[in-house]
């Protein structure tokens, strides 16, 4: 794959590494899997009065992710350690439900994008249609971007099966946002892809425009991208996309960045 047709998401995730954890620190966190729930206020409060930064208990919090344990989780946060990508990502990867909704109650916004080029958390949890449905009834939207115009519902038709595009699409997804048609096209060819690409056109998404022609921050910084989807189809080796897009009337004469 050139570098014109790297998916926007494998550039920049704005992932920022943890930093190191003192020694002190270190050694309070290894007594923590010794400890039942009852005994971990106590052992907070000791910790941050002797001077322990709670952020550096981060380590804490994804094994607590991880392993579900929901009060120590709560502990953290009442502690006031911050609520970070990382552990969006692990608790939606662990189906994580009750301490999702800790996150939420502690001030994390369903929709906020975890960095300037990954939207919401929506867009990561859409492998499982139990999961995607229950984060949509939190307020999800499928059409939320980061700073470019990237949504959870770009996502879906990237990667997602067919019953995941259409729930996002029955609950409020727009075609007009998130150069569906395109993202479509990068989707691993299955038998779901023309399908999906049908619905989209069928829903009114434009068969001809570039690709972020209508949102400039994209625009500005990946000019390289502006294609149609008839010429990302092309430049993927998708034949069965390209025949699929010319007998739906795309124009072969429009040009590209390159002219």
């Amino acid at each position: 794959m050139s570098a014109c047709h790297i998916p926007v998401q494998d550039y920049m995730s704005g992932v920022v590494t943890p930093p190191p954890i003192p020694a002190k620190t270190l050694l309070l966190v290894h007594q923590l899997p010794e400890l039942g729930d009852h005994e971990l206020r106590e052992f907070f409060d000791r910790a941050v009065r002797d001077g322990c930064e709670i952020h550096h208990f981060y380590k804490a919090m994804l094994d607590a992710i991880r392993s579900n344990r929901v009060y120590l989780v709560k502990e953290l946060l009442r502690c006031k350690i911050p609520v970070s990508r990382m552990y969006i990502l692990e608790a939606v990867k662990a189906k994580a439900k009750d301490i999702i909704t800790a996150f939420f109650d502690n001030g994390w916004d369903v929709n906020k994008p975890l960095s300037i080029m990954e939207p919401p958390m929506l867009a990561n949890a859409l492998e499982d249609l139990e999961m995607t449905t229950w984060l949509l009834d939190c307020g999800a939207d499928p059409n939320r971007r980061c700073h470019i115009d990237n949504t959870p519902l770009s996502y879906a038709v990237r990667s997602a099966d067919l019953a995941t595009v259409d729930l996002l699409l029955r609950r409020g997804g727009d075609v007009r946002m998130g150069q569906l048609i395109h993202n479509a096209i990068y989707r691993e060819f299955d038998n779901d892809t023309l399908k999906i690409i049908e619905i989209l056109i069928n829903q009114g998404a434009s068969l001809d425009s570039l690709m972020y022609e209508d949102h400039e921050y994209s625009r500005n910084m990946f000019p390289f991208m502006m294609e149609t989807p008839l010429q990302t189809a092309v430049a993927l080796k998708r034949d069965a996309v390209i025949r699929y897009l010319i007998h739906k009337g795309a124009s072969v004469k429009i040009e590209d960045h390159r002219g």
